[in-house]
């Protein structure tokens, strides 16, 4: 299991379970209601990279992962949002991500994170 943090204001703390192929659950970079399928994933070498095509309630959005894992079973990635909506609204925003491992995942799904301790 590993807890990721986004470095924007509003941070948001995030526990999600690594597959045995190395990559990162959705849950990671996604936001609670994204409905969510990947067109590629990677992550071997030290590298992550991964795409996500996403619709919600406001219609369609992309995250483009890029970034880097370590020995010590961190990884810092940049996350890139693209949002195509049918009205007006549409953004982009680009983020970093950065987490670590935290333990081993618990049989049955992952556990909420803990707060983070003031």
């Amino acid at each position: 299991m590993l807890h990721a943090r986004g470095e924007e204001e509003g941070h948001r703390l995030v526990s999600a379970c690594i597959a045995a192929d190395g990559t990162l659950g959705q849950e990671t970079f996604t936001n609670p209601g994204d409905s969510c399928t990947e067109a590629g994933a990677y992550a071997r070498n030290g590298r992550i990279s991964l795409q996500l095509n996403c619709t919600n309630k406001e219609g369609q959005v992309t995250q483009l992962v890029d970034g880097d894992f370590a020995s010590d079973d961190s990884f810092t990635a940049k996350v890139t949002t693209t949002t195509y909506f049918s009205g007006a609204g549409d953004y982009q925003l680009t983020r970093t991500v950065s987490g670590k491992r935290t333990g081993d995942c618990p049989a049955g799904g992952v556990a909420p994170p803990a707060k983070p301790k003031a």
